[in-house]
């Protein structure tokens, strides 16, 4: 693997308001999570009534897509 970051916005250090999920949220979605949404593997939560689940690592994305 290499060293390369992709570009990203601005992370937040604290969870945002709801407010702030949907004035974030219209721009682009990745702006939404806090600092520590990207140290972990797996990310649950429900926002506006809908669950969300975010895989950040390939060993939990091929876990997902083998028992799909």
């Amino acid at each position: 693997m290499t060293d390369f970051v992709p570009p990203y916005p601005p992370r937040h250090q604290k969870n945002l308001s709801a407010l702030d999920i949907l004035k974030y949220g219209r721009r682009d979605l990745l702006s939404i999570w806090p600092e520590t949404a990207f140290d972990r593997q797996f990310i649950a939560t429900k926002i506006i009534n809908k669950h969300i689940f975010i895989a950040n690592h390939p060993e939990v994305v091929k876990h997902v897509f083998y028992y799909a």
